[in-house]
């Protein structure tokens, strides 16, 4: 927001920021993971725990760059990099999991009530938590009004 005030004065801080940052992003990478892995458990894929949360947290790297690029101020343009963040986070995610669902063994008795019919609403799932974080992170954190004309600016 500093980059697009007129003056210093005109400036306006928000300390509270960083710790809702924090938490949506510590959210996304810890709280996401652990739901995923007791839904995996569930569906006798065998995945860790811990790469699961490694595969998160690297796929937060893309939207460091993407930081950075949303501080030009177009609206269009903040979409378009979050968009390209968010596609190459979810490409990550899906290439590292998707492996794991796929060779998981259905041959055992005790799985036949899941089956392989839960593999689309799983990733349909990992497709709308990068959306849902996608927008947060547009609507909550890159989302700036344009600053409303007043009587005393020239024109």
């Amino acid at each position: 927001m500093y980059l697009h005030s007129d003056s210093s004065s005109d400036f306006e801080y928000d300390v509270n920021h960083v710790g809702r940052a924090m938490g949506v992003i510590y959210s996304f990478v810890f709280t996401l993971p652990f739901i995923l892995y007791f839904s995996f458990q569930c569906l006798s894929i065998r995945v860790a725990l811990v790469e699961i949360i490694c595969i998160y947290g690297y796929s937060m790297v893309p939207f460091l760059p993407a930081a950075l690029l949303c501080a030009i101020p177009f609206n269009i343009w903040k979409w378009m990099v979050l968009s390209i963040a968010g596609t190459i986070s979810l490409n990550l995610v899906l290439k590292n999991l998707v492996g794991s669902m796929m060779k998981r063994d259905d041959t055992d008795s005790s799985n036949t009530f899941w089956g392989k019919k839960k593999d689309g609403p799983i990733l349909g799932t990992l497709i709308g938590c990068h959306f849902i974080l996608l927008l947060v992170l547009k609507m909550r954190f890159y989302h700036h009004a344009a600053k409303a004309p007043t009587t005393s600016d020239p024109v």
